[in-house]
């Protein structure tokens, strides 16, 4: 059962219209959303559709644009240059279609288009066009076909249902890395008995019909496209704030013109690879896409109904969660987040995981969460750290630089474990964490950039920018430029810039993850001691005890500023301290919850300071806390990243700690759930949640990354008591 129940299907004001197709020979429901095709006057309101897949991502705005010289064709519009359809080969996201542009014809004549609307489902997207004076129709289906675990491909369907003579449709390619400029020189193309192929270097796309065409094919027109929402960041220009845009050149290279006669359907295959060979196979799945499309749908059917969700704007929230996940080196992740963010980040996914674990479970994806945790460890080092992220290249190395995800994986476990009896999966992750543990003891305070290192008061130090704000500020300290944390407050720079960046500080939300991680700890060791099946469990669950007792004990007594009822911001191992509000601390409080440290009235008194200091309204509504106290409350890039702006991510945590104080935060908690599905259903990618949002003096705007894994949290909407 899920609170707030059917009321949330209006979601305040929401400004889609909710369609449910009911089968009835297997009485089911289908749901989709009816957007009305219009751009916003803020860029970051207007309304986006993205399909996703293990392999691709294909993402473009609800509001269609004239194209082509005389403007006879029409093309959904892209305002990153991101968007388009993107190809993961090997885990590299490369952009390989900017878009396709289409046009009608009756008869030799051209007929000009008008937008009509999109229907928006989890796994598809339908545009709708018209011309009312000529009676002409158009509809365009986007759906990308299930290729399993493949990773070096995809492929693409656009089925197109008309009662126009032809279709005209000009493809408009941008093969490149997802980071790199356009090269419209590099491209070429050549013409196929069914269609057209286009290739830079060893990446290929191939556009392929069964229908009646024609190829037309010409030198390479250069077209300068600006993406108006560039890559999230912002800028003030006479006084307005306004988005970086970006510019990039895609190429057009030819059209397909397909004749309808006496039909009214034509299907386009679109195949993407860096193998000539994969192309025939994958173009060939292609037109088995209706039975692929009618299978991705009752999976979703079963999917709520395993969910047990009555409300609609959640359904679409838990089948949203469930299109995240890509493959690395034939194993399977959750990726961050779309576009840049199309790579696994270790801490996102196990916080992600951690705020989901209901969800997953109940969908099936117990054994992906298993694998996801084990092959993770892999790649643990030799200091006892998990990788923060896959690098979005390949020619780069993995990066070591956080303290979070391997306490955030032994969480995730302890969740696992609480759900599934698994003795070989505790044993593997107890054999971790006494590895861990011996080499967080051994790691050197004095190394610059360094590991965790586990201190005499049973808490652990970290580098002050290992945690999630890991933004890194310039300052002048000892007469030289430096980067230091933006956790670092400006009165410390003067101890110059290699002892800002050693690991000798405690920080609260860290050291609440090291003393949930010894609880898992503990709790696997009794499982396996009551079970008898691993002796050397009982032994470690004293010691694990004995460190976890010593972590508790000296936690409050390190963060907790009793005069103002708050948790420190950071402590250096020296006992100084920083009192700034943040969410960090909020995040901390929730996660100590189960351990009883703070007494209620502390509970309240917290919550007090949170809600005069940190909680942001949107549109009326509660909707999340800042990151930090902080004057920069208009975000602008990196300078504001982790400053005075809201991160969706945070908002489980606190959620948590305002039902722990009862009845009395009941109400606040229903607006922070309503404004967070208003927001999913009206801005942005439609179904997604965005990576943060900047305030903006009372206009709270989402900013950066439109799709984001660990602002997607589901079990948040479940209520504990029902």
């Amino acid at each position: 059962m899920f609170i707030l129940h059917l009321f949330l299907n209006t979601v305040l004001n929401i400004k889609v219209v909710f369609v449910f197709i009911f089968r009835l020979e297997k009485k089911a429901m289908n749901p989709s959303v009816h957007l009305q095709p219009v751009e916003h006057k803020n860029p970051a309101l207007t309304q986006h559709v993205i399909v996703k897949r293990m392999q691709a991502s294909w993402s473009q705005s609800v509001f269609s644009v004239p194209f082509g010289d005389f403007s006879e064709k029409i093309i959904p519009n892209r305002d990153y240059p991101y968007e388009g359809l993107s190809v993961l080969i090997r885990g590299e996201n490369f952009h390989f279609l900017d878009g396709i542009a289409v046009g009608v014809k009756k008869g030799a004549r051209y007929i000009k288009l008008r937008a009509k609307k999109v229907t928006a489902f989890p796994w598809k997207m339908i545009y709708y066009y018209e011309n009312e004076e000529e009676g002409i129709r158009l509809a365009i289906t986007y759906y990308l076909i299930d290729t399993g675990a493949l990773q070096n491909g995809v492929t693409a369907c656009v089925s197109l249902e008309t009662n126009a003579s032809s279709i005209v449709i000009e493809p408009i390619v941008d093969i490149r890395h997802m980071y790199d400029e356009s090269a419209p020189d590099s491209h070429f193309c050549t013409v196929l008995n069914d269609g057209m192929l286009i290739w830079r270097d060893e990446k290929c796309i191939s556009l392929r019909t069964v229908n009646e065409c024609e190829v037309r094919t010409w030198e390479r027109k250069k077209i300068e496209w600006w993406y108006k929402l560039g890559s999230g960041f912002r800028e003030n220009i006479d006084g307005k704030v306004v988005f970086k845009g970006e510019i990039r050149n895609p190429v057009s290279l030819g059209e397909t013109e397909i004749y309808f006669g006496d039909i009214s359907t034509a299907l386009l295959v679109i195949a993407c690879s860096n193998s000539d060979a994969q192309l025939e196979w994958l173009n060939e799945k292609g037109k088995s896409w209706l039975r692929d499309e009618s299978e991705e749908e009752m999976r979703a059917i079963e999917m709520i109904k395993s969910l047990g969700i009555n409300a609609h704007a959640i359904a679409f929230r838990a089948l949203a969660l469930s299109r995240f996940g890509m493959y690395v080196n034939n194993k399977f992740f959750y990726e961050a987040g779309d576009f840049w963010f199309r790579t696994p980040w270790f801490r996102d996914l196990f916080e992600g995981i951690i705020n989901n674990i209901e969800t997953f479970f109940r969908i099936g994806h117990a054994e992906r969460i298993r694998g996801i945790i084990l092959w993770a460890f892999e790649y643990q080092d030799k200091y006892g750290r998990i990788p923060n992220r896959f690098p979005e290249r390949a020619s780069e190395e993995l990066d070591y630089n956080n303290a979070d995800a391997t306490l955030l994986a032994f969480i995730a476990a302890g969740e696992f474990l609480k759900r599934r009896k698994d003795e070989k999966f505790a044993s593997t992750i107890l054999g971790r964490a006494e590895f861990t543990i011996s080499r967080f003891k051994l790691n050197d305070l004095n190394t610059v950039n360094g590991a965790p290192v586990l201190n005499e008061n049973g808490l652990i130090s970290v580098v002050p920018w290992h945690s999630w704000t890991d933004t890194k500020r310039h300052v002048e300290t000892k007469g030289k430029g430096a980067k230091v944390s933006v956790r670092i407050p400006d009165s410390w720079c003067d101890l110059g810039e290699n002892e800002l960046n050693k690991p000798k500080y405690f920080l609260p939300e860290i050291n609440a993850q090291w003393i949930k991680m010894l609880r898992s700890c503990v709790n696997m060791c009794l499982s396996l001691t009551s079970s008898n099946s691993n002796p050397e469990s009982e032994t470690r669950e004293s010691e694990y005890s004995a460190l976890l007792e010593k972590a508790r004990k000296n936690f409050k007594k390190v963060f907790w500023n009793a005069e103002e009822n708050i948790l420190y911001n950071l402590v250096t191992v020296n006992g100084k301290r920083d009192n700034t509000l943040g969410s960090p601390a909020v995040v901390a409080f929730s996660l100590l919850l189960d351990e009883n440290l703070f007494s209620h009235l502390e509970l309240k008194e917290f919550i007090k300071d949170v809600k005069e200091n940190l909680l942001v309204e949107k549109k009326g509504l509660p909707f999340g806390i800042l990151v930090k106290k902080s004057s920069k409350r208009i975000y602008y890039g990196d300078a504001e990243y982790h400053e005075a702006v809201v991160w969706p991510r945070d908002t489980p945590y606190l959620i948590r700690i305002l039902q722990a104080a009862g009845e009395v935060e009941k109400e606040t908690v229903e607006g922070i759930l309503r404004s967070n599905l208003e927001h999913q259903m009206n801005e942005g990618f439609i179904f997604y949640n965005s990576e943060l949002f900047s305030p903006d003096n009372g206009e709270v705007t989402p900013v950066k990354n439109p799709v984001q894994f660990w602002s997607q949290w589901v079990d948040a909407f479940e209520n504990p008591k029902s």
